[in-house]
Parts: C-alpha cells; structure tokens; sequence
C-alpha cells in the first residue's frame, strides 16, 4: 500500500510519548498497521469521550426514523414535565434541536459545570435545573449535560437506555459487539461521555484485514 515502513516506526515511537494506548492506520480499506501499548489488544475497550454525542445524536435521528420520537421540533418539556412547573418561557421553548445544538439558553458549560454536574445525585435534575438566561437558538454553550438529556429522552421514548436501543437499531446492524456504556446514578446511559468501543469498532468494521 505504499507506505514507508520508516514512516509507521515513527508514529509508533510518538505514540510512546503520549498517552495514546492503542493505535490502527487503515488505506485503501485495509488495515496496514496496529500498535498496542503492554496491557492493551484489539480487544481492549476505550471511552469514546466526548465521541459519544456523536452516537447519541445517531440514535436520536434512528429514534425519529422509527417513530419513537416525533422530531427534533419536539420541546423537551414533552418528556420533562418540571420545565412546565417552573413557569420560565424560555425552559418551555427548549426542543429536542437546541440539545442537539447545544443551544438551550440554559447557564451551563462544560467549563464551568463540569465537575459540580458530575458529582451531583442526579444529572438530569442539575441540567433542568440550571436557570435559562437566553432564548433557545440564540447562544451556543457547550454543555455534555445536554447530550446525557438526550439519552434520557431516548430511555423515556422507547423504554430502553440508549446503549440497549444502539445495539438493537445502530451497532448490531453494524457487527458492533464491544460497545459499553456508563450511566448516571439513575441507570440513564451516559450520552455525551459514556460510550466505549474495541479500536476496530471504531472502525465501524468496515475495514478488513
């Protein structure tokens, strides 16, 4: 396939220096090289990280395919009836899109929620309940709390958490059988940070050996 193998030795020695575990070049279709630090093989899982939105987002447009969830047009006060109790016009304008686009209008983000939203007891209470301090559609944050709403939305929609309703409608149909995922204290996948795959499902085998 062309390539040097001068050129694979060097990017196996960067990876010695970072913390990268594991590593497979594909060309043309084809795997041409895989690198394993000691302890890790091709069946080791990863966290996807904040890849995860990436197949919760997935999930939500196979949601709608199939008629579990109307659209993305949908307000989120649909599924979260508290956002109807707490009387703010802004929380009551919040759809399934301004999730998606991380533009809720809610006082929240990555940088500064972080590790507050996380170490809370319940992740879906602490994102409903941030106070909304702009109209949704109109100011981008991002928050992974938007994203774990979305598996919360995928769970109440179709009675089974986003990592049950991949297997069934993304990663079977895929040949993807490394996926995990964690979950929030209440057993809701986590949707924005949680998903785990093998280094060739992240391939989504579509490459051959």
């Amino acid at each position: 396939h062309n390539i040097n193998d001068s050129e694979i030795n060097s990017v196996h020695n960067i990876i010695d220096e970072y913390p990268i575990n594991a590593e497979v070049i594909v060309k043309d279709g084809v795997i041409v090289d895989e690198y394993y630090k000691e302890g890790y093989d091709q069946n080791s899982v990863f966290t996807l990280q904040s890849t995860s939105k990436s197949i919760t987002s997935a999930l939500i447009g196979i949601a709608i395919d199939k008629g579990y969830i109307e659209g993305v047009n949908v307000p989120i006060s649909t599924y979260f009836l508290q956002i109807l109790e707490s009387g703010s016009e802004y929380k009551s304008q919040i759809t399934i899109w301004n999730l998606l686009t991380h533009t809720t209008g809610l006082d929240a983000s990555d940088t500064a929620n972080w590790d507050e939203w996380l170490a809370s007891d319940n992740w879906v209470n602490y994102v409903l309940e941030r106070p909304a301090t702009s109209r949704p559609g109109t100011v981008f944050s991002y928050f992974t709390g938007n994203t774990h709403l979305l598996s919360a939305i995928l769970q109440q929609a179709t009675g089974m958490t986003a990592l049950e309703f991949g297997r069934q409608y993304l990663f079977g149909p895929l040949d993807i059988e490394s996926a995990e995922c964690s979950t929030d204290p209440q057993g809701i996948s986590d949707g924005g940070n949680g998903f785990a795959l093998n280094i060739y499902n992240m391939e989504f085998g579509m490459v051959s050996k």
